[in-house]
This record gives structure tokens, C-alpha cells and sequence, in this order.
């Protein structure tokens, strides 16, 4: 899904020239990394709200310092970790598109503000590593989001793991060169969670969530269907009596 972030120039070629990016000193420009911040921490605030309306105070804070997708990962019981808004996702759905929305800014706003070749970097899908055996040092590829998942998994379901990756990658040059007031604002969004975030995920991994208008993209599913499917699970194995529409409308 991040490869439709258009438009991404990653070098410049002109007249079958090709040229080489300019040296890097350690500073990011101001306004731009000021603007990312901001906008990190908006959409941190977004979704804290979401939950706190949602799952009230007192369990939202509990989400908040232990998240499903990280505590509980690829086990069994997650599903039943996964705190279940008040609310149907009918009634949801507009926020959680808003919020996609300034989650993809965020995307576009760390590659303005990193340099073309730390961008492309950070979107390598493998990570080259070397492992210590004794006295040698053996280099090994693996996967970059597979590495991150395991190494410090992410809880927002706002993100595909590709995304996830990207950022992670990005928020370690930012603390590596000094600008850790950027790198915790990174760091805390890719921490924040939502009610209900495997069914949010769902739709993200569907592109529910995003505009695909003029992309020439189209879900697999229908977001009616999706939905419907989601509420029928949920009245079957969640306490939790919700309310608003059970069909999404129009």
C-alpha cells in the first residue's frame, strides 16, 4: 500500500543523468519537522479521545499502556484482548477515514523531511544485520517489518506493516542524528492503539479506510459486507452491548 504514496522521487534523473544526493550534516528542515510533530501528536490525540469515548477512562488507559497487538500477539487469545468499543463501527467509520487520512500525511511529511536516500532507505524491504557467532561476524538478510514486529512491535492499526516498518526505520535516523523530539512523536503514534483494532486493520488491509479514487485500486470486499460481518461476530462473543446502526447506510 505505501508504494501508492505518489508521488515519491526518490533521485533525480535528468537527460539520462543520474545524480548523486547531496551530503547530509545532521539537520532536517524546520518547518517541516515541526509540521510532522504536530501532526504526530494530533492523531495521537484523535485516537486517545476515540478511546477514552469509547471504552471510557479507566480501561482506555489500561489499552494504552498495554496494547493487544503487542502483549498479546500471535496467540491464540488475542481476539479476546482486544477491547470492544461501545459503539458499532457504522457509526465510526468517518473518523476512522479522517484519521487514515492524517496517518498517510504522516507518512508523506517523514519522507519531506527525511533526505531522498534515508527515504529509500528506509523502505528496503530487507534490513541487513550481522549476527556475532564466536569471533566471526556473519551478515544475514531478513525482512524489515517481520525484523520490527519482533524486535518492537507496533500496536497501530492505522498502519500496514510495511508502513509500520518505513516509520520505525525513520524515527531511528531521527533519534540516531539527534532530533528526538521527533523520534518520541513517531514512536508514540506507532504505540497507539484503537477499540476494536483487528476489525480496523482489517479494513486497512481491504484500503476501506483509504480514498482509491484516480488509483485505479479497488477493495476485495465491500465495506458493507465487512462491516456486517465484524457486528455479527461481535454480538456472538463480546459483553459488550453496542449501539448505532447495524447496517452501514447508503
Amino acid at each position: 500500500m505505501f508504494d501508492q504514496l505518489e508521488p515519491t522521487p526518490f533521485g533525480i534523473q535528468y537527460c539520462e543523468h543520474s545524480y548523486e544526493p547531496l551530503p547530509f550534516h545532521g539537520s532536517y528542515d524546520l518547518f517541516t519537522t515541526q509540521r510532522l510533530v504536530a501532526l504526530c501528536r494530533t492523531l495521537t490525540g484523535s485516537m486517545a479521545s476515540q478511546a477514552v469515548q469509547e471504552l471510557g477512562l479507566e480501561k482506555a488507559a489500561f489499552h494504552t499502556t498495554r496494547p493487544s497487538a503487542i502483549y498479546h500477539y500471535h496467540t491464540s487469545s488475542y481476539y479476546e484482548h482486544v477491547p470492544r468499543g461501545k459503539s458499532r463501527l457504522c457509526t465510526r467509520i468517518t473518523d476512522l477515514r479522517n484519521m487514515r487520512v492524517m496517518a498517510r500525511n504522516v507518512l508523506q511529511l517523514v519522507h519531506a523531511t527525511l533526505t531522498p536516500s534515508q527515504s529509500q532507505e528506509c523502505m528496503e524491504e530487507q534490513i541487513i544485520l550481522l549476527i556475532i557467532d564466536g569471533v566471526r561476524c556473519i551478515p544475514a538478510s531478513v525482512n524489515r517489518a517481520a525484523f520490527f514486529m519482533q524486535l518492537c512491535p507496533a500496536a497501530n492499526p492505522l498502519f500496514t506493516l510495511e508502513e509500520f516498518a518505513y516509520l520505525r526505520t525513520a524515527a531511528g535516523l531521527f533519534r540516531f542524528f539527534g532530533h528526538f523530539t521527533i523520534a518520541d512523536a513517531v514512536d508514540d503514534l506507532l504505540q497507539r492503539s484503537l477499540p476494536d483494532e483487528d476489525i480496523v486493520y482489517t479494513l486497512l488491509q481491504n484500503y476501506s479506510l483509504d480514498d482509491l479514487r484516480g488509483t485505479g485500486v479497488s477493495p476485495s470486499k465491500s465495506l458493507k459486507y465487512l462491516l456486517n460481518v465484524a457486528e455479527a461476530w461481535c454480538e456472538n462473543s463480546s459483553e459488550v452491548n453496542r449501539v448505532g446502526p447495524c447496517h452501514l447506510e447508503g
